[in-house]
């Protein structure tokens, strides 16, 4: 799959990646829009600031939407075909606080370290 990789400021590249699968506590998202934000900004401009600096080369963004392709094992409450929506602010996926309801059926998955300026990022809920 396509995804835009952050690899330093000022350093981001379109590269072809394996498709994730979704790991047992996790969502495969296909993403419909995916947004740039101040936060990815700053980091592209003179980061990394969220990123781990040394770290591997990541995808970013965390504000978007899209579709359920694939539900892992223990996940509950969402299936194959849910819309989604991120929350603004979601980054690593560590903070439970953050997974709330949304109007209309949508729900606000939180997510693993890679982000969604890729096809089908793996997000946990």
């Amino acid at each position: 799959m396509r995804a835009a990789v952050y690899h330093g400021p000022r350093d981001v590249r379109v590269e072809t990646r394996p498709r994730p699968r979704a790991g047992p506590d996790q969502l495969l998202v296909e993403v419909s829009v995916a947004a740039i934000c101040g936060t990815d900004a700053s980091e592209y401009v003179d980061g990394p600031h969220l990123i781990p600096a040394g770290g591997d080369p990541i995808v970013l963004g965390h504000e978007f939407t899209g579709r359920v392709v694939e539900v892992g094992a223990a996940v509950a409450g969402f299936a194959r075909g849910d819309r989604v929506v991120s929350g603004a602010g979601v980054w690593r996926g560590e903070c439970d606080s953050v997974v709330h309801a949304r109007p209309a059926g949508r729900r606000r998955p939180r997510r693993d370290a890679d982000g969604p300026w890729s096809e089908q990022p793996a997000a946990a809920p």
